[in-house]
Order: structure tokens, then C-alpha cells, then sequence
């Protein structure tokens, strides 16, 4: 054996004993400043249980950990919380890392693969080293189920969830009865302004109501339209309650149709009429009417309440005046 051979011989004896005495610990992290760890509070639980698994990095104050990578080991879990700390210890080491809440619904044997924490050393440097792996058992609710019958029966539920009849059902039935407390209440009102106060008849109600639209300020401030808005819903609300046909929802030749079978005379049909369109002209076409038209509103709307009110002198009748012939 040759000089060159000889000297290759002792390097790679050398070698291989420098690799069989080197403590295993140095292995895992290359920097002695650092150690991790891993552990869970219970390596075997039942369905739905929640685990808590706290990784913990202590170092020296003068290494910086930059990241401590979880996404690994809890990728079969469903994580709840998860909760970084930090604290400086008795001997000056800083104590960090992460604790960690999960579940898991499906039943198995889990290996949790090491979580990588990423640092920088004393000089700078990036480093990074790796927690240990760890096994977690996962059982079932019913010990006499297998695997692929666990939990998965829950899912039946799933049937009453996209049932779209039962919710409309349910949804129909609280609509009825936020509708009935609605009305019921509204009733209730009405019942105690009832006996609050006396009934009005229609044309107390329609001369109470046109008195305080005329000594309103709409027609100072130029509201034209809110104003025979508001005369035309007047007189129309004492038609309602003193013909008894629906006049506030009905056009102006609606409202003539019916008013014709109340047996009034041709001058009252007349009066009606141009009342109401001059309000729908009002309203509808922005008309913008003179003093001395709304003054003759006013006046023809008194009298259509005038010559149509119930004549209790009569027996409750239209007066003979204004009937037709």
C-alpha cells in the first residue's frame, strides 16, 4: 500500500469516528442556545374532544425566533384557538412559543409530523430546527361502531336542514302570527282612543280635518301638491264613511261611478267631480292654482259636505234638496 493510500485510510477512520462520538443531541439543532419541544395534553380521545398541543422554544435572549410553523402537524385537525406566549425565565432564558387548541371528528391513528421553527442566532445567522413527532389517537363515541360508521349518521340531519317546505312552513307560520299580534294591537289602540273620546260622524270628522289643513302653512310655503293631496284623501275618507264604498284607492271616474247610485242631483255630481279633478290636476300635473281657486277649493269641498251629510232632522236621509228628481 502506497503513502497516498495510507493517508486516505486515516482520514476516512478518522472521519468515521468523529460521526459515531458526536453527541445526538447536536444533531436536531446546530445551536446549543436553543431547544424545542411538543406535547399534547391527551394522546387518546374521543370524537369531537378538544386536545390542547403547546410547542415551547427556549433560548438566549440574543436569538430572535421568526417563525414557528404549525401548519403540518394540525393539517387533519379543526383548530379553535391557537395562542402565542412569551416569558423570560428565573435563569434568563426566554421561554415562547404556541398553544394550540384543536379537535378532530373523524376516528383513526394520527401521526402529528414535526412543527419547524425558524430562527435567527446569536450572529444573525437564519437557522431553523423541528419539534418532535408526535401520535394522537382519535376514538370513537360507541366503542362497537367501526370506523366508517362513526358520525357519519349525524349527516341524516342534513335532510331537515334543505327541507325548504318545513322552513317555508315555519316562516309562514311566524309571518301569521306576527301579523295577528299586529292587528290585534292596532284594534286595542283603536278600542281605547274609542273610549277615550266620543265617535266622530263622518262629516264632524271631514270639517275637524279640512279646518286644520286650511290653517296649515302648506300653502305659505308653496306645497300645492301635498296640499290638494291632502284634500282630495279628505274628502274621499268622508265618501268611505258616508257612502260606504272604498274611495281612497279608487281614481277620480271611479269614485263618479259610485257616487251616482247615492241619488244625488246633477249640480252636487257636477260639483264632486270638478273638486276631485282640480285636486288630481294638483297633484298629478303640478299645477300651481291662484289664491282665488283655492279659496273656491276650500268653499266647494264644505259644500259637498254640506249637501251630503246625513240630515238627522230627515231621519238620517240625504236632504230633499240634493236629491235627484
Amino acid at each position: 500500500m502506497g503513502l497516498k493510500s495510507r493517508v486516505i485510510s486515516l482520514f476516512l477512520l478518522f472521519y468515521t469516528l468523529s460521526i459515531l462520538y458526536c453527541p445526538l443531541g447536536a444533531i436536531g439543532a446546530e445551536d446549543a442556545d436553543i431547544s424545542v419541544k411538543s406535547a399534547v395534553d391527551n394522546a387518546f380521545i374521543t370524537i369531537g374532544d378538544q386536545v390542547h398541543f403547546k410547542i415551547t422554544v427556549t433560548h438566549d435572549p440574543k436569538i430572535q425566533i421568526t417563525q414557528i410553523n404549525t401548519a403540518e402537524p394540525l393539517k387533519d385537525f379543526e383548530v379553535k384557538q391557537d395562542t402565542p406566549f412569551k416569558q423570560e425565565k428565573s435563569d434568563g432564558q426566554i421561554e415562547e412559543g404556541r398553544d394550540v387548541v384543536f379537535t378532530s371528528y373523524q376516528v383513526g391513528e394520527y401521526v402529528m409530523a414535526p412543527a419547524i421553527i425558524s430562527y435567527l442566532d446569536q450572529n444573525r445567522t437564519p437557522q431553523s430546527t423541528e419539534t418532535n413527532q408526535l401520535y394522537l389517537t382519535v376514538e370513537s363515541i360507541d366503542q362497537g361502531q367501526s370506523a366508517s360508521q362513526d358520525i357519519k349518521d349525524v349527516k341524516g340531519i342534513l335532510l331537515f336542514q334543505h327541507s325548504r317546505w318545513i322552513w317555508l312552513a315555519l316562516i309562514t307560520g311566524l309571518l301569521v302570527i306576527a301579523a295577528i299580534w299586529r292587528l290585534f294591537n292596532r284594534q286595542k289602540k283603536h278600542m281605547t282612543a274609542m273610549g277615550e273620546q266620543p265617535a266622530l260622524s263622518a262629516d264632524e270628522e271631514a270639517y275637524r280635518a279640512l279646518n286644520r289643513l286650511i290653517e296649515s302653512n302648506l300653502l305659505k310655503q308653496q306645497l300645492y301638491r301635498e296640499y290638494f293631496f291632502q284634500l282630495s284623501e279628505i274628502i274621499r275618507r268622508y265618501f268611505e264613511r258616508r257612502f260606504y264604498f272604498s274611495a281612497l284607492e279608487s281614481t277620480t271616474d271611479e269614485v263618479m261611478q259610485s257616487i251616482r247610485q247615492k241619488n244625488l242631483d246633477g249640480k252636487t255630481l257636477t260639483l264632486i267631480r270638478q273638486t276631485l279633478e282640480f285636486c288630481d290636476l294638483a297633484k298629478f300635473a303640478k299645477y300651481k292654482p291662484s289664491p282665488a281657486e283655492v279659496l273656491e277649493l276650500n268653499r266647494f269641498s264644505k259644500e259637498i259636505i254640506d249637501i251630503t251629510k246625513i240630515d238627522t232632522a230627515n231621519g238620517g236621509h240625504i236632504p230633499p234638496s240634493v236629491q235627484s228628481p
